[in-house]
């Protein structure tokens, strides 16, 4: 039966989805914090 492979490939595919999208959230809050610290301009110490 090939259908359980389909189900498997779809299961990955909106696995991977998810991951994409979480670390584009991720990604634009760190954007946006970065943005907000340069547009403030404030010195941080260097980590």
């Amino acid at each position: 039966m090939k259908s359980s492979r389909w189900v498997s490939v779809v299961i990955v595919a909106i696995a991977v989805g998810l991951a994409i999208a979480f670390n584009i959230d991720e990604l634009a809050a760190l954007i946006g914090a970065t943005e907000t610290k340069e547009e403030i301009q404030t010195p941080t110490p260097a980590q």
